[in-house]
Formats: C-alpha cells, sequence, structure tokens
C-alpha cells in the first residue's frame, strides 16, 4: 500500500451540558488540543436541559510503513501487555459518591483494575444512605454535587458515629480548599484529575493505619510546610492553630492519635493542652510529643509526662523517628512518667 494523504477522522461526542456545576474549560481545553492535532471542535446541535453533540476532527497522517488490512481480515494479534496487579486494593470495598458520569466510570476502572469492589451513587443524599446501610471499607466523596454536597453529606455521617474514612475528591486543590474539607470531617484529600497512584496509596494507608498525627501549632508556614512533608511520606497529619481546634479535632478522629503540640500558643498553651488530653478517659490511645524551640523541653516533657519531645527547628528524620516511637508506645502504658 502507498502511503495516502493525510486524512482527517471525525468523532461525535455527546456532552451533557449541567447548568450549575460546568464551566466548560473542557471543552475549551479538548478545542485547543484538537487544533494541535490538525483539526478542530465544532458545536453539531444544543437541546437547552438535555445536552449537546460535538464533532471533533483530527488530522491522521498514515505511516509510510502501514499495511492495508481489508475489513473482512481480522486484525494481526498484537503482543499483550502485562497483567496489571490486582493485589493493591484487593478484595476494598469502596463507596463512591460522584455525581460526573466520567469521573465515575474513570474510578470504577482504576479500583476495579487494583482489586478493589467499587459501588457508585450519583449525590451526597444517596451516599449517606448507602454509607450507612451497607458496609464499607472507606468512602470517596466529591464536594460539589446535586441535592447534597459532599461537605454536608460528610458531616451527616460523622453526627452519625460514622467511623470509616472518607476521602474528599475536588477540582479545587487550593489550601483553602483542602483546610475546608478537614475541619469537615474528612480523612483524606485527592484533587481531579485523580492520579492512579496517589488514589492506591491513600486508600491503602487510610485502611491499613491505625493512627493520625494532629499537628498544633500557630506559625501557618511552618504548619504547611510540615504538613506537606508528612503527607509525602505517607502519615496521615490533621494541622491546627490553637489548642481549643486541636480538642475540637480529638473527638472525630478516631482511633490511635499522636498530637505533635508546640507550647506557646494564642489561648490555651501547649502545657494546658497535654494535660488536658492526658486526663481523658481515652488518653490511652492518645500520644503527646512536645514541638517546640525551648531549651529546657526535655524537662518540660518529662514533668508533664509527655510522651516525647522534638526541637525546633524540625529535622524530617527525627520527627518520622519519634512519630514512630510514640506509636510503638503500649496501648496500656502508663499516660505520665
Amino acid at each position: 500500500m502507498t502511503p495516502s494523504k493525510p486524512t482527517v477522522e471525525t468523532t461525535d461526542v455527546a456532552l451533557a451540558v449541567k447548568h450549575a456545576e460546568a464551566t466548560g474549560l473542557g471543552l475549551v481545553l479538548t478545542r485547543r488540543l484538537c487544533q494541535m492535532l490538525g483539526g478542530d471542535l465544532r458545536l453539531v446541535q444544543s437541546t437547552a436541559g438535555v445536552g449537546s453533540v460535538f464533532e471533533a476532527t483530527i488530522n491522521v497522517t498514515t505511516p509510510a510503513v502501514a499495511t492495508y488490512v481489508p475489513n473482512d481480515r481480522p486484525l494481526p494479534r498484537q503482543p499483550s501487555h502485562p497483567t496489571i496487579s490486582k493485589a493493591n486494593l484487593a478484595g476494598m470495598r469502596v463507596l463512591v459518591v460522584e455525581d460526573q458520569v466520567d469521573n465515575q466510570t474513570l474510578l470504577r476502572i482504576m479500583l476495579h483494575e487494583e482489586g478493589a469492589v467499587a459501588t457508585i451513587v450519583g449525590d451526597g443524599e444517596e451516599g449517606v444512605q448507602k454509607a450507612l446501610s451497607e458496609p464499607y471499607d472507606v468512602v470517596l466523596m466529591d464536594i460539589q454535587m446535586p441535592r447534597m454536597d459532599g461537605l454536608t453529606a460528610t458531616r451527616a455521617l460523622i453526627a452519625k458515629g460514622y467511623a470509616v474514612p472518607i476521602v474528599a475528591l475536588t477540582a479545587h486543590a487550593m489550601k483553602a480548599e483542602r483546610e475546608r474539607a478537614f475541619a469537615a470531617g474528612f480523612s483524606g484529600f485527592l484533587s481531579k484529575p485523580i492520579v492512579r497512584e496517589a488514589l492506591v496509596r491513600t486508600l491503602r494507608d487510610l485502611t491499613s493505619r491505625a493512627t493520625t498525627v494532629l499537628f498544633v501549632d500557630d506559625d501557618e508556614d511552618l504548619r504547611d510546610m510540615t504538613t506537606e512533608l508528612l503527607l509525602a511520606e505517607g502519615v496521615h497529619v490533621i494541622s491546627v492553630g490553637s489548642a481549643e481546634e486541636a480538642l475540637a479535632n480529638v473527638d472525630a478522629i478516631k482511633g490511635d492519635l499522636v498530637v505533635l503540640t508546640d507550647l506557646t500558643l494564642p489561648g490555651m498553651s501547649g502545657e494546658e493542652l497535654t494535660k488536658a488530653l492526658l486526663a481523658r478517659t481515652d488518653h490511652a490511645r492518645i500520644r503527646v510529643v512536645l514541638a517546640s524551640g525551648w531549651h529546657d523541653l526535655a524537662a518540660r516533657a518529662k514533668s508533664l509526662g509527655a510522651h516525647g519531645y522534638l526541637r525546633k527547628p524540625f529535622d524530617l528524620a527525627a520527627m518520622l523517628s519519634i512519630i514512630g516511637d510514640a506509636k510503638r508506645i503500649p496501648r496500656d502504658a502508663p499516660s505520665s512518667r
């Protein structure tokens, strides 16, 4: 077969138009991509409240080495790709609460290929009902949905004592959105488009981990930097700026807890926070580590009955070591020394 002229391949794409949710950014990006490939994107028809049909064209050049295969002949067999391992999330039961069909499909495929069993629902109200009626290991919850958004749904579940980890899914990866999600009670945070590696790492971490780190410091820059470093190391961390915020989070955090607290805080001090934590009836699940720049930090930690101390400026290796040591303390160990 002689090389053919460049051809234009046309594909019709049906896109549902959502009045309140969509921004149109996907169409702009699709058109730019088509134009970069020598084609374009045009509107074919549109019906209000139903959807629109677009025609995407790209310029496809047939390689000189191409071989013509008649329609009535089977295509030559291609080497198969290695089978994707299904050991990462094998047997995990995941509830996906997401209203966008394309995201539902993508998550279903990713989770299936990793060995998980996915149940898909389309809004927060249905997600709450499903979560409370059937057992799941983890919930993936979109933030922006019709009828009931993800923040409202998560608050409703927590108010009913729901203890399964809930991961926020959002296209808005800004710091404020992350803080809003954790304040609502989410256990994890994934930004869209979802990256498979991040999805697997987050789900494995949340379902296998029994310990959360609560970092308490009024220095916002230090909180952000420390949080990012610990998240990159696979540590589930929640950071707050005051002792009052820390105490408000303790009840919502299920399982074992390591609290890294500065001593100088606005309002209640770190020393007062330590005493309050160790005086709780559930203090056996809480390990307190003083994280400060005081010169007599070791003596203060001993006098307060804290489980360790970490001096500023922090060294990441030392921080991970002290967190690990605090997590390994027997649950029935005395709360003071």
